[in-house]
Formats: C-alpha cells, sequence, structure tokens
C-alpha cells in the first residue's frame, strides 16, 4: 500500500503568475470563504494519506474492489504536481496546496460515512484521472501555446470545480430525500464537469493538432531553406569541380601513376637502399644542394631507382603535409609522352591534384587560353611561369624526371628546370638518364651521382637471388652456379640480368641451363645479337611474322594494345586486304617476342623492354655478328614508319568500302590509332612512290577525306572546339 500511495515529486520549471494554474485557482479561490480558507490552512497530503489508508482498512472486508489508494492514486499524483507547482508560482495565503488537500481530506472524511456514494465518488475520481497523462505530454509539447495554455487552464478549473462541488455534497446537512436530491444534482453536474472536462479535452487536442500542423508546416520551410541552401553548395561544388575538370583537360597530362605502379613491381625490396643512405642525396633531402643528377648506361636500373626515391618522399609527405612530390617517366616509344611541355604540364598537373583549391593565376591562364582558343595548354601559355607560381605557393616542391636521355628536347627541359631551381628557394629537382654531352653541359652546377658496377653490385645479386626461383630447378648446386655467373657478368646492368634469367627460364634441361651459362653473351648487344639470331632460325612464316612484331612496336606512334597489334599483323601490302583468318594467335606473337618486349594484360597494352632494344633494332646490322636471316629484323625507321603509314591508310580505306556512314566506327579497334596516327608515319617516313599513291588516293576522294576528317573531330573533339574551326 505504502508504495501504491509514493507521491512522485516532479521537477517543476519556473513560471509567471500568469500560468493556466494561478489563473485557474484564483478563480477558484473567489467562491471559497475565509472560514474555509482558515480551516484548511495546515492541511498536507500526508492527512490526505492517512484518510486514504483508514478508508482501506475500514473496507478491506466488505468490499471486494480494488484498493482505494490504487484507484485514486492517479489522481493523487495529479493534484500533488499541480499543488506543488502552484505553491512555488503562487503567493496566495493560505498556500494552494493546503486547500486542495483540505478539500479532498474533507471529502474524504465525510464520504466515509456513505459507502454506497462513496464508491461512486471513487469511481468519478478514476474517470477524471483517464485524462491526466495526456495533459502532462501535452504540457511538455505545447508549453509555449497561448491558446493551448487557455484551454488547460479552463481543464484545471473543471477539476478544482469538480472537488469543491463534492466537498459540498459531503459536507451537506438536511434530510436523507434532501441529501439523496443533492447527490443527485451532483451526478449531473460531474457529467457537467466530465463533459466540460471532454470538450477542452477534445480543444486541447486540437490545439495538438494545430501546433503540429504548424510545427510541420515550419520543420517543412526549414527543409526547404535547408535544402535550397545545400543545393546552393553542391552547385558551388560542382562548379568548382567542373572547372578543376575542365582545367585537367586543358593540361591533358598522363596517368604517371600507372607507370610508377609498373615499374615498383620490378624492384626487389632492399632496392636503391644504397641511395638514400648516400650522402649527397642526405644532403639534396635537406635541401643544402637543390640538383641532383644521376647517370648510368642503359639498364642500370636508374628507372627503377626513380620509384624508390619518389616512395621515399612520399613517405616524408606523412611528416610533411606541405611536401609535393611531382614526377615524370619519359618513354621515346610514346610520343605523347617525350617532350619539354608534356613534362611541365603533367607536373603542374600532380601539383594542382594535391591542392584542395585552383590558385587564381592558374584559372586565370585557363581563362585566357579559353578566350583565345587554346583547347590544350601550349608554350604560348608559359608553362615554365605557371609551373613557378605555383612552386612559390607550397612549402616544397620536389621533382623526378626519369629517361631525359629519350627526349629531343632534353636540353630545352633542363634548361627550365634550372630556372625553376634559380628563380624559387622551395623547389628540388633530381634528374636521372644516360651521360649525354646535352645534359653534362647543362647540369654543371648539380651534384652528380653515377651508377657504376661496385655501385649496384648488391641490388643486382639480391635481384639475380629473388629470380632464381623462377628457374625451372631446384637443384642448390645448379643455382648457386647461375647465381656465381650471373653475378660476375651482370657490370652493373639489371637489364642483362633480367634477359639472361628469361634465357634461363626456357631452358628444357640442366644441361641445357649449363649451356646457355657456357656461352652467355657479354652485355646488351652480345645478348640482343643472340635473341635475334635464335628468332632467325623460326620457320619462315614465323619469322615474318616476328619481324612484323617488331617493326610494329618499335615504330608506333604510342604503345598498342592487343586488338590494334593483331590487326597490324594480319595485314597484307600486296594485295592490300585483311581477313580474320589473317589475324596471328597471343600466345604465338608472345612467344615470338620473348624477350625483347613485354605485355601488361592489366592495362592491355604492349611495349619494348627497353629503350635499348628500339636502339639496337634501328641501326646498322652490319655492327653485329649475324646470320643473314637475322639482318630482316634490323629496321630503318624511316621505312618502318612508311610500313605503317601504308597499313593506316589501306585500313581507312577499306574500312569505308564496308562500313555505313554512320559512327559504328567508333567499336573498331584499329580505326581510331590509323585516324589519329596516319599522319604522324607519313612525316616519319621516307618517299616511296607506293606511299605516295596511297595518300593521293585517300584525299583525293570525298568520301574518304570527309571520313576522316569526321572521325578525327570525333577522336580529337576537344583540341577542335567550334572557335578553332571557324579560324581555320
Amino acid at each position: 500500500m505504502q508504495s501504491a500511495l509514493q507521491v512522485r515529486v516532479t521537477s517543476l520549471r519556473d513560471d509567471d503568475d500568469g500560468s493556466p494554474l494561478s489563473r485557474a485557482f484564483r478563480r477558484f479561490c473567489q467562491d471559497i470563504d475565509q472560514k474555509e480558507k482558515t480551516a484548511f490552512s495546515n492541511a498536507t497530503i500526508l492527512d490526505v494519506l492517512v484518510k486514504v489508508r483508514e478508508l482501506d482498512a475500514s473496507h478491506a472486508s466488505s468490499s471486494t474492489s480494488r484498493s482505494i489508494a490504487r484507484r485514486i492514486d492517479p489522481f493523487l499524483r495529479f493534484l500533488d504536481r499541480y499543488a506543488r507547482a502552484l505553491d512555488m508560482m503562487a503567493q496566495f495565503h493560505p498556500s494552494p496546496s493546503a486547500l486542495i488537500w483540505g478539500i479532498m481530506r474533507v471529502i474524504l472524511e465525510s464520504a466515509r460515512s456513505f459507502v454506497q456514494y462513496f464508491e461512486k465518488v471513487v469511481s468519478m475520481i478514476e474517470r477524471l484521472s483517464d485524462s491526466f497523462s495526456r495533459y502532462q505530454e501535452y504540457e511538455v509539447f505545447l508549453g509555449g501555446n497561448q491558446r493551448f495554455q487557455e484551454a488547460l487552464g479552463a481543464v484545471y478549473y473543471d477539476i478544482l470545480i469538480f472537488l469543491r462541488k463534492a466537498e459540498k455534497v459531503f459536507t451537506a446537512r438536511g434530510s436523507k430525500t434532501l441529501w439523496i436530491n443533492i447527490w443527485k444534482n451532483f451526478e449531473v453536474d460531474f457529467e457537467d464537469v466530465l463533459g466540460a472536462v471532454g470538450r477542452h479535452t477534445d480543444s486541447l487536442e486540437a490545439e495538438i493538432r494545430l501546433a503540429h500542423y504548424v510545427d510541420v508546416r515550419n520543420s517543412f520551410e526549414r527543409q526547404l531553406a535547408e535544402q535550397q541552401k545545400t543545393g546552393e553548395c553542391i552547385s558551388s561544388i560542382e562548379s568548382l569541380l567542373h572547372l578543376r575538370r575542365s582545367i585537367m583537360e586543358w593540361i591533358s597530362p598522363i596517368d604517371m601513376e600507372e607507370c610508377l605502379s609498373r615499374v615498383s613491381k620490378c624492384r626487389t625490396q632492399s632496392s636503391g637502399g644504397w641511395l638514400l643512405r648516400h650522402e649527397i642525396f642526405r644532403a639534396w633531402l635537406k635541401a643544402q644542394h637543390r640538383a641532383i643528377w644521376i647517370s648510368g648506361p642503359p639498364g642500370s636500373g636508374k628507372t627503377v631507382l626513380s620509384t624508390v626515391v619518389v616512395d621515399n618522399l612520399r613517405g616524408q609527405v606523412d611528416k610533411n603535409l606541405k611536401q609535393i612530390v611531382a614526377f615524370f617517366f619519359c618513354d621515346k616509344s610514346d610520343k605523347t609522352s617525350h617532350s619539354a611541355l608534356q613534362i611541365l604540364e603533367n607536373i603542374i598537373a600532380q601539383v594542382l591534384s594535391e591542392l584542395e583549391e585552383i590558385p587564381s593565376h592558374i584559372r586565370a591562364a585557363y581563362s585566357t587560353a579559353v578566350r583565345y582558343g587554346r583547347p590544350r595548354l601550349s608554350t604560348s601559355d608559359q608553362p615554365i611561369r605557371i609551373l613557378k607560381d605555383l612552386a612559390l605557393s607550397l612549402e616544397n616542391l620536389c621533382i623526378v624526371v626519369d629517361g631525359l636521355d629519350e627526349l629531343k628536347e632534353a636540353a630545352t627541359i633542363v634548361e627550365s628546370l634550372c630556372y625553376l631551381v634559380e628563380s624559387t628557394t622551395n623547389v628540388r629537382i633530381m634528374l636521372l638518364s644516360r651521360e649525354i654531352p646535352a645534359l653534362r653541359d647543362r647540369t654543371e652546377g648539380f651534384q652528380r651521382i653515377e651508377l657504376t658496377s661496385d655501385i649496384l653490385r648488391v641490388d643486382i645479386d639480391e635481384f639475380v637471388y629473388q629470380q632464381l626461383s623462377n628457374l625451372p630447378t631446384d637443384d642448390p648446386e645448379l643455382l648457386n652456379q647461375v647465381f656465381e655467373k650471373l653475378s660476375q657478368a651482370a657490370n652493373g646492368s639489371f637489364l642483362w640480368s633480367s634477359l639472361m634469367i628469361k634465357s634461363l627460364k626456357s631452358a628444357t634441361s640442366p644441361q641445357e641451363i649449363l649451356q646457355i651459362l657456357s656461352d652467355i653473351p657479354i652485355g646488351l648487344d652480345e645478348t640482343y645479337t643472340a635473341i635475334v639470331n635464335k628468332l632467325a632460325k623460326e620457320a619462315p612464316r614465323r619469322r615474318a611474322l616476328a619481324r612484323k612484331i617488331v617493326l610494329a612496336i618499335c615504330c608506333s606512334a604510342r604503345l598498342l594494345s592487343w586488338d590494334e597489334l593483331q590487326l597490324i599483323l594480319a595485314f597484307e601490302k600486296y594485295p592490300p586486304y585483311l581477313t580474320e583468318s589473317m589475324k596471328p594467335f597471343k600466345p604465338a606473337v608472345l612467344e615470338l617476342g620473348g624477350p625483347l618486349f613485354e605485355y601488361n594484360p592489366t592495362i592491355d597494352q604492349f611495349r619494348l623492354s627497353h629503350l635499348s632494344v628500339r636502339e639496337f633494332l634501328l641501326t646498322s646490322p652490319n655492327n653485329y655478328r649475324l646470320d643473314e636471316a637475322a639482318k630482316t629484323f634490323f629496321i630503318r625507321e624511316a621505312e618502318g614508319h612508311s610500313e605503317l603509314a601504308e597499313i593506316c591508310i589501306m585500313y581507312q580505306s577499306q574500312y569505308i568500302n564496308k562500313a555505313s556512314s554512320s559512327m559504328q566506327f567508333v567499336k573498331d579497334p584499329l580505326l581510331e590509332y590509323a585516324t589519329l596516327f596516319w599522319c604522324h608515319h607519313v612525316c616519319q617516313s621516307k618517299y616511296c612512290s607506293n606511299l605516295n599513291e596511297r595518300i593521293v588516293e585517300m584525299l583525293a576522294s570525298t568520301l574518304r577525306r570527309q571520313a576522316w576528317i569526321l572521325r578525327f573531330l570525333h577522336w580529337q573533339s576537344p583540341a577542335f572546339p567550334l572557335q578553332h574551326l571557324m579560324k581555320l
């Protein structure tokens, strides 16, 4: 029973005298005379609880109904909550809670003599209690709503009136008949009170619905405003992203990350450790000097070494977030990556990719280029000046360029980078290349590291040791012989070691491995000579196919995909035609190419194993000890370009004969290459009557000429905006 009578103490917020409670109580006090106020001045909830326990005790033996305390407990809680609130907010004497508990005490004292009617009073109290929990929720939800406050004040007043009338009924004096009539009137009044409570409750719920509607509307308006603001932010972000994309397209960089990833796979875990410990390199890291030139012969691992440097510098970025690393790998086999302008534009692009915002001078340069109809970054945009301004906005910029000896404009890019170092204080550069006079004259102020066999011996031994596991033998004595022989004969050449490992992997027996070791070639030229002599011993058709493979890969304007190479190999010049049955199988091509080229299936590209392969095949065969059949593999570069030019022109002509005027050409694998690069091959070739005839036939035909222009514009649309065409 005590737990049922336990009254919660509710924390209340302060309010002013205009609250619904205080207004309802002022109205209520107007009907109470001073005598009653004095009589109730000392009443507390404890008095009421005592009366409830006494009633429970007297009714326990005669009533089967629930405990009185449990039935009226919600009502008492309600009264206690709001009586305490009134005591805190209203300055009345006696206190509001005393009047309420005094009235309640009188009702309980008087009603105990009227068992039949007391039960009805308790039922009435229960019916009133049903709405109390909702009132508390309403108060929390609509505490600041004036109309709600007025409706709630009316409900409170109805409850106080009910208590007052009940007290009058049970304290009335008179005959039984008179009292019964009074009770009947009270029952009618109670129904009126319930009706009023119901109406006021309906009013409260209407206010709830209205407030909910207003809240939903306000929430909707806030959401609209937020959506509008978000939309503006998204629009601004999209505008900035569009500007960034447009600027990057204008710069048109090459994906150097793919090159970095591909070359990095070739190195061992300890590769280049000696360089990272070298005093010149460590001084360069500390900016004690800001330019290094690392030189070495072909195949000495310069490109792999450059990846070690780039990864090391990137690792230091974690400690210094304001340092940016830019790099470039020159590739003579790809005409898109061997000019001074392409190096500068790629360095600029890499720096921009690390910046959150495009600098204003870059935006200004781009706007100027667009205004003058330059769809690509050009020398007119002064790229070295753009790069200098970018560098000045950074704390540190490290630039690594590998393969400068593969550039026709090597001297130009060295001069540009030297200007960058001299005109700034925060730029460091590292150049890696062969020893060539054009670079030696322009790098006098550079710190120099020369790659020698002594310096590289440890890294080469580690490379050879790891590659031994790929050989088709597990004989430790034989593997030791291989290691000793390759280690002694490598002479600082990773490339030579790699070629010899490939040759040993093709051995069919331990005896053949020993035979290869006994006749091992010395140096790259002897190695390439042995490879070409071996190809010359193939059957005539396979030998002819091998020659076409070498020609296509050596003289192509860019790296070829398998589909492109397959179609080039399948084309016959006399008579000119292409059939499906002439397409070679990929395994056969890969087997014939052997060590001379490599295929990357991830990006579907063929490339020479090294630039030195191209240089070897483009020199005179009289310089080497070759079989007569092997001499056919040597190519005069101009003649190689002539052959590819004829293939490109004939392929386009054949395509026109079989294709409609639709845009289906976008699916043809060789058509894009033939469209974009036949002119390049013509310019690199020497005069040939057959080639000249093909060119005249193509350009003299209106259909073929227009089709070529249409395809060229399709694949090079960014380079030919409308305003540029209008100026032609």
